[in-house]
Protein backbone atom coordinates (compact mmCIF):
# COMPACT_ATOMS: atom_id res chain seq x y z
CA UNK A 1 0.00 0.00 0.00
CA UNK A 2 1.37 3.43 -0.97
CA UNK A 3 2.07 5.75 1.93
CA UNK A 4 1.98 9.55 1.96
CA UNK A 5 5.77 9.67 1.79
CA UNK A 6 5.81 7.36 -1.24
CA UNK A 7 3.43 9.67 -3.10
CA UNK A 8 4.75 13.02 -1.89
CA UNK A 9 8.42 12.29 -2.45
CA UNK A 10 8.10 10.92 -5.96
CA UNK A 11 10.58 12.60 -8.31
CA UNK A 12 7.86 14.12 -10.46
CA UNK A 13 6.03 15.56 -7.47
CA UNK A 14 9.23 17.04 -6.05
CA UNK A 15 9.92 18.75 -9.37
CA UNK A 16 6.38 20.11 -9.55
CA UNK A 17 6.62 21.51 -6.02
CA UNK A 18 10.00 23.09 -6.71
CA UNK A 19 8.71 24.57 -9.97
CA UNK A 20 5.71 26.10 -8.18
CA UNK A 21 8.11 27.69 -5.67
CA UNK A 22 10.30 28.84 -8.57
CA UNK A 23 7.40 30.60 -10.31
CA UNK A 24 5.99 31.99 -7.04
CA UNK A 25 9.29 33.69 -6.16
CA UNK A 26 9.43 35.31 -9.59
CA UNK A 27 5.82 36.45 -9.91
CA UNK A 28 4.24 37.00 -6.52
CA UNK A 29 7.07 38.58 -4.53
CA UNK A 30 6.47 42.33 -4.26
CA UNK A 31 8.42 44.61 -6.56
CA UNK A 32 7.28 48.21 -6.20
CA UNK A 33 9.34 49.74 -9.00
CA UNK A 34 11.65 48.90 -11.89
CA UNK A 35 14.52 51.20 -12.81
CA UNK A 36 14.72 51.83 -16.55
CA UNK A 37 18.06 53.33 -17.51
CA UNK A 38 21.15 52.87 -19.66
CA UNK A 39 21.01 49.53 -21.54
CA UNK A 40 17.36 48.95 -20.60
CA UNK A 41 16.15 52.04 -22.44
CA UNK A 42 18.47 51.45 -25.39
CA UNK A 43 17.18 47.91 -25.88
CA UNK A 44 13.58 49.14 -25.75
CA UNK A 45 14.31 52.00 -28.14
CA UNK A 46 16.05 49.79 -30.70
CA UNK A 47 13.18 47.30 -30.50
CA UNK A 48 10.85 50.06 -31.70
CA UNK A 49 13.09 50.74 -34.72
CA UNK A 50 13.09 47.18 -36.07
CA UNK A 51 14.91 46.18 -38.20
CA UNK A 52 17.22 49.23 -38.33
CA UNK A 53 18.67 48.75 -34.82
CA UNK A 54 19.18 52.47 -34.37
CA UNK A 55 18.84 54.85 -31.43
CA UNK A 56 17.43 58.36 -31.10
CA UNK A 57 20.17 59.82 -33.33
CA UNK A 58 19.33 57.46 -36.19
CA UNK A 59 22.78 55.83 -36.14
CA UNK A 60 23.36 52.10 -35.88
CA UNK A 61 23.63 50.98 -32.26
CA UNK A 62 26.97 49.17 -32.08
CA UNK A 63 27.40 48.50 -28.37
CA UNK A 64 25.12 45.44 -28.40
CA UNK A 65 23.95 43.16 -31.24
CA UNK A 66 20.32 43.29 -32.45
CA UNK A 67 19.08 39.81 -31.45
CA UNK A 68 17.54 40.73 -28.09
CA UNK A 69 15.71 43.90 -29.28
CA UNK A 70 14.37 41.92 -32.26
CA UNK A 71 12.75 39.37 -29.94
CA UNK A 72 11.26 42.18 -27.83
CA UNK A 73 9.85 43.73 -31.01
CA UNK A 74 7.92 40.57 -31.91
CA UNK A 75 6.76 39.94 -28.33
CA UNK A 76 5.52 43.51 -28.22
CA UNK A 77 2.98 42.53 -30.88
CA UNK A 78 1.39 40.41 -28.14
CA UNK A 79 1.93 42.49 -25.00
CA UNK A 80 1.58 45.96 -26.60
CA UNK A 81 4.04 47.48 -24.09
CA UNK A 82 7.75 47.10 -24.79
CA UNK A 83 8.83 46.98 -21.12
CA UNK A 84 6.16 44.36 -20.38
CA UNK A 85 7.34 42.33 -23.38
CA UNK A 86 10.92 42.53 -22.09
CA UNK A 87 9.94 41.40 -18.59
CA UNK A 88 7.85 38.57 -20.04
CA UNK A 89 10.86 37.46 -22.10
CA UNK A 90 13.02 37.38 -18.97
CA UNK A 91 10.45 35.29 -17.11
CA UNK A 92 9.86 32.89 -20.01
CA UNK A 93 13.63 32.47 -20.41
CA UNK A 94 14.03 31.70 -16.70
CA UNK A 95 11.27 29.06 -16.86
CA UNK A 96 12.84 27.40 -19.91
CA UNK A 97 16.22 27.45 -18.15
CA UNK A 98 14.68 25.65 -15.14
CA UNK A 99 13.91 22.60 -17.27
CA UNK A 100 17.12 22.88 -19.30
CA UNK A 101 19.20 22.83 -16.09
CA UNK A 102 17.36 19.71 -14.92
CA UNK A 103 17.84 17.93 -18.26
CA UNK A 104 21.47 19.02 -18.49
CA UNK A 105 22.48 17.66 -15.09
CA UNK A 106 20.48 14.47 -15.55
CA UNK A 107 22.36 13.97 -18.81
CA UNK A 108 25.70 14.65 -17.11
CA UNK A 109 25.18 12.67 -13.91
CA UNK A 110 22.12 10.46 -14.40
CA UNK A 111 21.47 11.24 -10.74
CA UNK A 112 18.16 12.86 -9.75
CA UNK A 113 19.46 13.97 -6.36
CA UNK A 114 22.30 15.99 -7.90
CA UNK A 115 20.05 17.53 -10.57
CA UNK A 116 17.42 18.43 -7.96
CA UNK A 117 20.05 19.89 -5.64
CA UNK A 118 21.32 22.15 -8.44
CA UNK A 119 17.74 23.20 -9.25
CA UNK A 120 17.19 24.22 -5.63
CA UNK A 121 20.15 26.61 -5.84
CA UNK A 122 18.90 27.93 -9.19
CA UNK A 123 15.42 28.45 -7.74
CA UNK A 124 16.62 30.30 -4.64
CA UNK A 125 19.39 32.38 -6.24
CA UNK A 126 18.61 36.00 -5.42
CA UNK A 127 20.44 37.43 -8.46
CA UNK A 128 18.69 35.02 -10.84
CA UNK A 129 15.31 35.83 -9.28
CA UNK A 130 15.95 39.52 -9.92
CA UNK A 131 17.17 38.97 -13.49
CA UNK A 132 13.99 37.06 -14.35
CA UNK A 133 11.78 40.00 -13.35
CA UNK A 134 13.45 42.96 -15.05
CA UNK A 135 13.68 44.22 -18.66
CA UNK A 136 17.29 43.10 -19.13
CA UNK A 137 18.73 40.41 -21.37
CA UNK A 138 20.71 38.42 -18.75
CA UNK A 139 18.00 35.80 -18.22
CA UNK A 140 17.60 35.42 -21.99
CA UNK A 141 21.35 35.02 -22.53
CA UNK A 142 21.66 32.37 -19.79
CA UNK A 143 18.82 30.44 -21.42
CA UNK A 144 20.50 30.54 -24.84
CA UNK A 145 23.91 29.44 -23.52
CA UNK A 146 22.63 26.55 -21.41
CA UNK A 147 20.15 25.39 -24.09
CA UNK A 148 22.89 25.27 -26.70
CA UNK A 149 25.24 23.37 -24.37
CA UNK A 150 22.52 20.89 -23.39
CA UNK A 151 21.49 20.16 -26.98
CA UNK A 152 25.11 19.88 -28.12
CA UNK A 153 25.88 17.53 -25.24
CA UNK A 154 22.87 15.39 -26.13
CA UNK A 155 23.93 15.24 -29.76
CA UNK A 156 27.55 14.36 -28.97
CA UNK A 157 26.70 11.76 -26.32
CA UNK A 158 24.07 9.86 -28.33
CA UNK A 159 25.24 10.77 -31.87
CA UNK A 160 21.96 12.54 -32.65
CA UNK A 161 22.20 15.07 -35.47
CA UNK A 162 19.02 17.06 -34.78
CA UNK A 163 20.14 18.29 -31.33
CA UNK A 164 23.45 19.35 -32.90
CA UNK A 165 21.58 21.38 -35.51
CA UNK A 166 19.40 23.01 -32.83
CA UNK A 167 22.46 23.74 -30.68
CA UNK A 168 24.13 25.41 -33.66
CA UNK A 169 21.04 27.51 -34.42
CA UNK A 170 20.70 28.66 -30.82
CA UNK A 171 24.42 29.39 -30.62
CA UNK A 172 24.18 31.37 -33.85
CA UNK A 173 21.34 33.46 -32.44
CA UNK A 174 23.40 34.02 -29.31
CA UNK A 175 26.14 35.35 -31.60
CA UNK A 176 23.84 38.20 -32.70
CA UNK A 177 22.55 38.71 -29.15
CA UNK A 178 25.62 39.02 -26.97
CA UNK A 179 29.41 38.91 -27.01
CA UNK A 180 29.02 36.22 -24.34
CA UNK A 181 28.97 33.80 -27.25
CA UNK A 182 32.76 33.63 -26.72
CA UNK A 183 31.98 31.63 -23.55
CA UNK A 184 29.91 29.12 -25.51
CA UNK A 185 32.66 28.21 -28.00
CA UNK A 186 35.15 26.71 -25.51
CA UNK A 187 32.24 24.96 -23.76
CA UNK A 188 31.40 23.15 -27.00
CA UNK A 189 35.06 22.24 -27.55
CA UNK A 190 35.40 20.84 -24.02
CA UNK A 191 32.16 18.89 -24.40
CA UNK A 192 33.42 17.28 -27.61
CA UNK A 193 36.81 16.43 -26.06
CA UNK A 194 35.30 14.98 -22.88
CA UNK A 195 32.85 12.66 -24.61
CA UNK A 196 35.41 11.53 -27.18
CA UNK A 197 38.45 11.29 -24.91
CA UNK A 198 38.76 7.52 -25.38
CA UNK A 199 38.61 7.78 -29.16
CA UNK A 200 40.86 10.77 -29.77
CA UNK A 201 44.44 10.07 -30.80
CA UNK A 202 46.54 13.23 -30.81
CA UNK A 203 49.63 11.52 -32.25
CA UNK A 204 47.73 10.28 -35.28
CA UNK A 205 45.51 13.38 -35.40
CA UNK A 206 42.48 11.14 -35.08
CA UNK A 207 39.34 13.01 -34.06
CA UNK A 208 36.14 10.96 -34.46
CA UNK A 209 33.13 12.79 -35.90
CA UNK A 210 35.14 16.00 -36.00
CA UNK A 211 32.42 17.57 -38.17
CA UNK A 212 30.19 17.53 -35.06
CA UNK A 213 32.55 20.14 -33.64
CA UNK A 214 33.82 22.01 -36.69
CA UNK A 215 30.46 22.77 -38.32
CA UNK A 216 28.83 24.32 -35.19
CA UNK A 217 31.98 26.32 -34.37
CA UNK A 218 32.43 27.64 -37.91
CA UNK A 219 28.74 28.50 -38.25
CA UNK A 220 28.60 30.38 -34.94
CA UNK A 221 31.87 32.18 -35.67
CA UNK A 222 30.64 33.23 -39.12
CA UNK A 223 27.48 34.74 -37.63
CA UNK A 224 29.46 36.50 -34.91
CA UNK A 225 32.01 37.62 -37.47
CA UNK A 226 29.30 39.09 -39.69
CA UNK A 227 28.12 41.38 -36.88
CA UNK A 228 31.74 42.28 -36.10
CA UNK A 229 32.24 43.10 -39.79
CA UNK A 230 29.20 45.39 -39.74
CA UNK A 231 30.63 47.22 -36.73
CA UNK A 232 34.06 47.58 -38.35
CA UNK A 233 32.55 49.01 -41.53
CA UNK A 234 30.35 51.41 -39.59
CA UNK A 235 33.24 52.68 -37.48
CA UNK A 236 35.43 53.13 -40.53
CA UNK A 237 32.93 55.54 -42.09
CA UNK A 238 33.18 58.09 -39.28
CA UNK A 239 35.80 60.16 -37.52
CA UNK A 240 33.68 60.18 -34.35
CA UNK A 241 31.05 57.65 -33.34
CA UNK A 242 28.64 57.85 -30.34
CA UNK A 243 29.54 54.52 -28.78
CA UNK A 244 31.64 55.62 -25.82
CA UNK A 245 30.74 55.67 -22.15
CA UNK A 246 27.01 56.55 -21.84
CA UNK A 247 26.91 57.13 -25.59
CA UNK A 248 29.62 59.78 -25.74
CA UNK A 249 31.39 60.17 -29.12
CA UNK A 250 34.76 58.43 -29.41
CA UNK A 251 37.51 59.37 -31.84
CA UNK A 252 38.01 56.57 -34.40
CA UNK A 253 41.78 56.76 -34.86
CA UNK A 254 43.08 53.38 -33.74
CA UNK A 255 40.46 51.04 -35.23
CA UNK A 256 41.37 47.36 -34.98
CA UNK A 257 39.82 44.02 -34.07
CA UNK A 258 39.78 44.65 -30.30
CA UNK A 259 38.30 48.12 -30.75
CA UNK A 260 35.66 46.67 -33.06
CA UNK A 261 34.66 44.02 -30.55
CA UNK A 262 34.54 46.42 -27.59
CA UNK A 263 34.67 50.25 -27.60
CA UNK A 264 36.53 50.12 -24.28
CA UNK A 265 39.72 49.52 -26.29
CA UNK A 266 39.47 52.91 -27.99
CA UNK A 267 41.81 55.49 -26.46
CA UNK A 268 39.00 58.03 -26.09
CA UNK A 269 36.72 55.65 -24.18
Amino acid sequence: MLTFNDIFFKKRNLLIILFVIFVFLRIFVSNDSILLSSDNLKFLETSKRFPDHTLYNGQLYLLHPPGYPYVIHFLNLIFQEDHIASIALSLISAIITFFVVYRLFMLLTNNFNIAFFVLVFYTLSDSLIISSRVPLRESFIIMLILSSIYLYLKGIKFHYKKPLVYATLIGSFLAITSDNVVLLLPALVLTYLFFNKDKINLWRLKFPNISYLVIPLVTILLIYGSWTGVKFYQYSQYEYYPNGYSGMPIHITDLGLLQTISPQFFEDY
